[in-house]
Formats: C-alpha cells, structure tokens, sequence
C-alpha cells in the first residue's frame, strides 16, 4: 500500500498540531509496513534536504518513508493572502503528484494544501480516492473577538467545498464530527482517528500529590488559547498553596506579575516539556476553541489531572480525570483549580491513575493506527 500523506510541515522545521499529527500519522503508518509518500514544506529561508528530514524519523519508519520537501512562505498581508499561499502550494504539490511512478493507494491531505489536488483530480493519470483533515474545525468554532470571527466566515465556504469533494473526511471525534456532519452531506464517509502519544512516553507510575498544588499551562500566546481568562482566575484565588509553571513563547508585554507564576518559555523538546509536566499536579487548557490537543495527551500520558474546556475532541480525554469547563468562563476556571487544590491526597491520585488508565487503553498510537491500516486496506487503487 502507498500512502501519500500531504501537509503543511512537520516538527521540527514547522511546529504545530497539525504538523505535529502529521509526523506521528507518517512514522507509525511505516513502521507498520505502509509505504508512506510525505510531502511537506518549510520556509525558504531554512530549506531542509530530503535526506535530513527523512533521518529525523526512527530508523524502523525509514525504511518506508520517501520525503518530498518543498519551500513555502506566506508574508502577505491583503486578506485572502493564507488561501492564496496554500493553493500556491498545493499546486506545487499537484504538479509533482502527476510525476509519481508509483501511484498511491489512497492520498491523505491536510487543510489547504490538497485543494488543487482534490479540484483537479480527473487530471491525475491514477485513479485515487483522496482524504482531507482540518483538525480543529476551527472556522466552525467560537472565536475569540471581532477578526476572528470574521476570518473564520472566510474560510467557512472553501473548507465546505473541499469536504464535500474528497471522498473521506478525517476526524479527531467527539464534537469536531458533529462540526463536520453539520457541513457535509448525509452520505459523506467521516472517518474518525484521535490522535495519540508513543507507549513508551507513558510512566508506569504517577508521582504523589505535591503540597503545593503545582499547575501547569504549555502553549504558545494566542487568544485561542485562553490565557487572558486564566489571568483574570487566578487574580479570584488567594489563601491557598499553589503554583503556575506556564511553559511556551509567552511575549514579555503579556506575561502577568504574580509571585506564584513561573515563565518557563520555549523548549525545544519533548523531553524537556515532560521534566515540567513531571513536576506539575495538573494541566490547564483553558483554550476558546481547539482539535485534539496534544499538550492534554502528553499531560495525561505523565499522570496529570486535566482542567480543559470542553471544545474540539477534548471530552474524549476526559473521564474521571479532571474537569470540563465552558470556554471563556474565568469563574469555572477558578471552580476548576479550587476542586484541585481543595482534593484530597488521595482524590487527586485517582485522578492522576485515571489519566494514565485511559492513554493505555485508548491514546497509544500502537492502537489508533490499527484502524487506519484497515481503512487504508480496504482502499482500491484503479491506475
């Protein structure tokens, strides 16, 4: 079987979730025996050889992998310059897809980047059905002021266009399949994935309630994100032992003055992301509108409880292991972290176990990719 997976980068030349489920869709499909065609970009100004980006996956996937790199930029500023860039892109893409000597068996397409693809099909000298994802269905969420509403109006109708066209639209689950149900037509195959974490990412055990309730905040600062209704929560709380490791490129001019607050900033790996998760008691995900977020999985994957608004697929996350919270409401955020700090040792324990019980059984990319290959089977390649 080929599986040509086309999105718009992949960690750690672009970051991002979207990039992120990407890389982790392409190295567990080839490790299972699917010969993965990946096309990805990365800014001009730091091209990235095909055979570099192919080492940066584990030597098992290698072997399966072919990379296609391309160079992409968007520094317009006129509205539509995304939509533009992308379809630039995708072009890019469709005229190298008509030079493969292998066709694929399915083609897989993030967001954007297969929208020339999908339009221009019957042009392709294979026959091949194709699938599209836009993880967080963002354009279909609330958002959090006046320019993001209007932009999401924007991309509501060509994201409309490219669902309905492709023959299978990809999802994380939970509320973002009814967002695509809601835009697609009845008889519209939507196929549901949920991202995951390796198994071994997963400790065995959880570490003891802290004194000092320690949460945590990982993320980038965008409005998305939530962050500014978590500022207003934590001026509400006082008279408890806690603290906020907030860890992500925060800008000094919107960091917030506060003797329990600890910028950590950028860091750069996996690795040094789980040494802070390590220490934390519980992730804040306060986020006005998201997909699957896999800050909450890897939270869930070192035996934290969860504190995460319920958008996107994150009430598949949640079960017995933290709380659920309406988007842009400081008071639940405050309610959230109070039932934290006010846990017993031993209640806030189960919560931990529990998180680590649901990674095992649902969250392990050693179970999602099953499905996938069986789908990815059934898929008939007519040249």
């Amino acid at each position: 079987m080929n599986l040509f997976l086309l999105t718009d980068g992949i960690p750690p030349y672009v970051m991002g979730g979207m990039q992120k489920h990407s890389r982790l869709i392409a190295e567990h499909s080839a490790r299972n025996g699917i010969r993965v065609v990946l096309y990805h970009c990365f800014p001009s100004a730091q091209p990235i050889a095909n055979d570099v980006a192919l080492h940066s996956f584990s030597k098992e996937a290698q072997e399966n992998i072919t990379i296609r790199g391309f160079e992409y930029d968007d520094t317009g500023w006129v509205p539509g310059h995304y939509l533009r860039s992308q379809r630039e892109l995708s072009l890019r893409y469709f005229n190298q897809l008509k030079t493969e000597k292998s066709p694929p068996t399915f083609i897989y397409t993030k967001g954007f980047v297969g929208s020339e693809i999908i339009r221009r099909r019957n042009e392709l000298p294979f026959q091949s059905n194709i699938g599209v994802k836009f993880h967080g269905m963002n354009m279909f969420q609330a958002q959090p002021d006046l320019k993001g509403e209007l932009t999401k109006f924007l991309l509501r109708a060509p994201v409309r266009k490219l669902m309905n066209s492709a023959d299978v639209v990809f999802s994380y689950g939970g509320d973002i399949t009814r967002l695509i149900k809601n835009e697609v037509t009845l008889d519209k195959l939507v196929f549901e994935m949920p991202s995951g974490i390796d198994q071994g990412c997963i400790v065995k055990h959880v570490a003891a309630a802290n004194d000092e309730r320690r949460f945590v905040f990982v993320g980038r600062y965008d409005r998305l994100k939530g962050l500014p209704e978590l500022y207003e929560a934590i001026d509400q709380i006082s008279d408890f032992n806690w603290s906020l490791a907030i860890v992500g490129p925060v800008p000094s001019e919107h960091q917030k003055v506060h003797d329990r607050i600890r910028y950590v900033g950028s860091l750069s790996s996996q690795e040094e992301v789980f040494k802070v998760l390590d220490q934390a008691d519980a992730l804040i995900c306060p986020s006005i509108s998201e997909g699957m977020p896999n800050v909450i999985l890897e939270a869930m994957a070192r035996g934290l409880a969860v504190i995460a608004t319920d958008v996107g697929a994150t009430s598949l996350m949640i079960d017995g292991n933290g709380i659920l919270i309406k988007p842009k409401r400081q008071d639940q955020i405050v309610e959230a972290m109070l039932s934290v700090m006010n846990a017993t040792e031993i209640e806030l324990l189960e919560m931990k176990k529990r998180s680590l019980d649901l990674m095992r059984s649902k969250f392990t990319w050693n179970a999602i990719i099953k499905p996938f290959i069986e789908f990815l089977s059934k898929q008939q390649l007519s040249e």
